[in-house]
């Protein structure tokens, strides 16, 4: 197991934000926006300009393992990918195919609270 060391561990934050920037780009392109039904629900909870720029892209299947094999790498604690439900990359709510149809707006909600809180930082 690595040691996080001084020097390391002042580029993690660095290396973090790039990482969600480029997963974001990423995954943007094949996004789409909210369904308008979602919109009504979550309407009451969340600013507008959440609602308006955020998107969810579906995928196959969540692809993190560099992320979880860097924190093995450092001790961290890991997940288990197939429990994961959806991850947010600043304004792009990414889940895997099999909880996309449809998306249960407990999943939604609980995602634009992360994009909400991107935003806010």
């Amino acid at each position: 197991m690595a040691r996080l060391t001084a020097p390391l561990a002042r580029l993690l934050p660095f290396w973090g934000v790039r990482w969600v920037r480029r997963r974001r780009d990423r995954h943007r392109r094949d996004s789409a926006p909210l369904a308008p039904d979602a919109l009504r629900a979550l309407a009451g909870f969340f600013p507008e300009e959440t609602l308006a720029i955020a998107r969810v892209a579906v995928v196959p299947r969540l692809s993190i393992s560099r992320l979880l094999g860097v924190s093995r790498r450092l001790g961290l604690p890991t997940v288990d990918v197939e429990r994961i439900l959806g991850i947010t990359y600043l304004d792009t709510i990414v889940v895997p195919e099999r909880r996309a149809a449809p998306l249960p707006l407990a999943i939604l909600f609980h995602e634009l609270v992360q994009s909400n809180l991107f935003r806010s930082q």
